[in-house]
């Protein structure tokens, strides 16, 4: 995604009709991603999750991505629509 020789850009979306599903499958999908992405000596990387809370992200990942990301210019943008969502849905 973020290669110097074959820089790409990808947008995946949701329905609806089938979010339970999608939700889990674009979470993995989100992490394979975070993984290949987040490494010394790619180009810099945005990473917009809007309805961050719908997501389902095993232990230890957003927050890994979050944290090491910054050192190999990542920037990863959480949207959620209020502090009390963010709070109940990912303090677990």
């Amino acid at each position: 995604v973020n290669s110097k020789a074959e820089p790409k850009i990808i947008c995946l979306a949701n329905s609806g009709q089938n979010a339970g599903v999608n939700n889990i499958v674009l979470s993995l999908f989100i992490v394979q991603i975070s993984r290949f992405v987040n490494k010394k000596g790619q180009l810099p990387c945005g990473i917009v999750l809007d309805e961050a809370v719908t997501l389902s992200f095993p232990k230890n990942t957003l927050d890994v991505l979050i944290a090491t990301g910054r050192g190999h210019l990542i920037s990863v943008w959480l949207g959620f629509q209020d502090l009390s969502q963010l709070v109940r849905d990912l303090s677990r």
